[in-house]
């Protein structure tokens, strides 16, 4: 499947808290514009201490369609919302952790819930004070049987500073991770560096950015940007189609724009691995595609 330069995304983002009050015809609109765009994988995730209202219609309406969706929620929410009931299409189910205690702390009751379906993982949010937590956490993930791991991409609309590891930690991390056994876990991370220390070995297939081509994101307000990490407003889905958007000159343009390796870049040897690294993040950063990756070990 050729990835470049796709007519629609195949991967969406869904951040459905913290969320205005959506009116019926626009989730009805979205809901179509999901299907007859043939989105393969939404992730959604609704970060309140219970299932939104918004997001039970959501995953009601396409429970029974051909879309393979992935639920990131509280410990909570998933104790007092029966998920099965957005079964076939739910597939995964993920528990929003911040920390290595809070995770610690529910471990067992997780434990016990990823014998059922659909089966249950944590996401793991990486931050300055969690980075170093990264090792203990895929051990007692190991150690537990807990075997979906995702550490997701960073939100540039939330109010936690945006993190990349220094060379000093990117070094500390790539020593500590040989100790690592991470044999039969399921490991999703999208940071470039730290996939390559995951990976060691693998050929990444996806050359180059995937911001709005192979997914877009939508945030809370309903804004659509190319992906989570990278603060440029496509449409916002009060005024505007999925379809629309997904044709529009604006994501034509970032297209273009991203399939130009940074202008600080063309002279480095490793370019061509790494193709500049989050363009998201350094443009979050610097405000400009011409600058490389702050988190560039090269």
């Amino acid at each position: 499947m050729n990835l470049n330069n796709l007519g629609a995304p195949i991967i969406v983002y869904w951040d459905i808290t913290p969320l205005l009050h959506i009116k019926p015809n626009i989730i009805q609109r979205i809901y179509d514009d999901l299907l007859s765009n043939k989105i393969f994988i939404l992730n959604m995730w609704d970060s309140s201490p219970s299932l939104s209202t918004e997001c039970s219609i959501i995953l009601k309406k396409l429970k029974d369609k051909d879309i393979n969706i992935n639920l990131t929620v509280s410990y909570s929410a998933l104790v007092i919302s029966d998920l099965k009931n957005f079964m076939p299409a739910l597939k995964k189910i993920l528990i929003q952790v911040e920390s290595f205690e809070q995770l610690a702390s529910i471990i067992d009751k997780i434990q016990f819930k990823k014998t059922e379906t659909p089966p249950v993982g944590i996401s793991f949010t990486i931050s300055e004070p969690t980075f170093k937590n990264i090792p203990d956490v895929l051990r007692l993930c190991s150690k537990t049987g807990i075997n979906d791991i995702h550490f997701p991409i960073q939100r540039s609309t939330g109010e936690q500073k945006i993190f990349w590891p220094d060379k000093e930690k990117f070094f500390w991390f790539l020593e500590e991770s040989k100790n690592l056994k991470t044999d039969g876990l399921n490991i999703i991370i999208h940071d470039p560096f730290l996939w390559k220390i995951f990976n060691r070995g693998v050929k990444q297939e996806e050359k180059r950015c995937q911001g709005g081509n192979t997914m877009v994101y939508i945030s809370g307000n309903l804004d659509v940007t190319p992906c989570p990490l990278l603060p440029i407003v496509l449409g916002n889905l009060k005024s505007a189609t999925l379809t629309e958007i997904f044709s529009s000159f604006e994501r034509q343009q970032i297209r273009r724009q991203l399939s130009i390796p940074p202008h600080e870049c063309e002279k480095c040897d490793k370019l061509n691995e790494c193709k500049g690294g989050c363009r998201g993040r350094a443009y979050l950063i610097h405000k400009t595609f011409d600058k490389r990756d702050p988190a560039c070990t090269a």
